[in-house]
């Protein structure tokens, strides 16, 4: 729950697990996770987490976020979207605001009122280019991303709590070392290189 605000997974068949955490690198390191990813099978519904209102429906491109009803969105081409893709936000009580991302499609639209458990949309690959369909989830509160996790905890379960998840994690972690290490040996051989041009002249 949040601020005494009951919340319900945005998934059926609570808990389920987050595969991805708030704040795991994305794109080399260059930038930062700000929801969660909930493993998911692509065309489950999704669901409104609490009682509230469509701030917006439809779709993130690389010129921004606008709203737009899905028959005009679904035609935007896959090139043009940016990472979110098809997606919805619902601002509730307590300034909460809740987002569903990488939709294959919504069946609301922006001002409409929701109650908890309303179907919003169905889980997809909109925005990715890589990764299999699933839901990114996020929370936000008065402009700033929240971590999801310790208001979802009675309907979900860390990727790292199971076998896989904790090696992946630790796979992750080496990554993390390794491109650290490259840099600083990039960094290290550029200033190498010119300290020597500079003796020379």
């Amino acid at each position: 729950e949040f601020e005494g605000l009951a919340l319900r997974a945005p998934l059926d068949g609570a808990p389920r697990k987050t595969t991805s955490p708030m704040g795991a690198d994305r794109d080399g390191g260059d930038r930062r996770h700000m929801g969660v990813d909930f493993a998911s099978s692509g065309g489950e519904p999704v669901r409104a987490i609490a009682d509230g209102r469509v701030s917006l429906a439809g779709v993130q491109t690389r010129k921004g976020t606008f709203s737009k009803p899905f028959e005009e969105a679904r035609k935007i081409k896959a090139s043009k979207l940016a990472p979110g893709g098809l997606l919805v936000m619902v601002r509730h009580d307590k300034g909460l605001v809740s987002g569903y991302m990488h939709l294959s499609r919504y069946v609301v639209t922006t001002g409409q009122e929701l109650a908890q458990g309303d179907l919003i949309g169905y889980v997809g690959r909109s925005g990715m280019r890589r990764s299999a369909a699933h839901l990114h989830f996020e929370l936000r509160h008065e402009g700033k991303h929240l971590d999801p996790f310790p208001y979802m905890a009675r309907c979900a379960f860390h990727r790292d709590d199971t076998y896989v998840g904790r090696r992946v994690a630790k796979q992750e972690k080496r990554d993390r070392r390794k491109r650290r290490h490259k840099t600083s040996k990039a960094a290290k051989t550029s200033k190498a290189s010119k300290t020597s041009k500079a003796s020379k002249k």
